[in-house]
């Protein structure tokens, strides 16, 4: 599949498992840098290593999403390496 998004940038929330790690995987393997986002740091680790392992981009942000200023120091981080995309894979309550 092409989806055309070669060097595109995506922080995509809620990556450290399930749903959302799929969704970085398959957004890796179209080219696209991942930020990898979680709570837990040992999850969103080894998620961005799968998707470097694989020959991918990725990095990784950790907060929780339950306010505004919890949101804003995730947004911070994907703004620090200038990600232009984002995709919301599930949010954190």
């Amino acid at each position: 599949m092409d989806l055309k998004l070669t060097g595109q940038r995506a922080l995509v929330t809620g990556s450290s498992s399930g749903i959302g790690a799929g969704i970085a995987r398959v957004l890796a393997a179209e080219g696209v840098r991942i930020l990898v986002h979680g709570r837990d740091e040992a999850r969103a680790q080894r998620v961005a290593s799968s998707i470097v392992e694989a020959g991918g981009e990725a990095s990784v942000a950790l907060g929780d999403l339950s306010t505004e200023g919890k949101v804003a120091v995730v947004m911070g981080a994907s703004r620090a390496g200038n990600m232009g995309q984002a995709i919301a894979a599930r949010f954190l309550a």
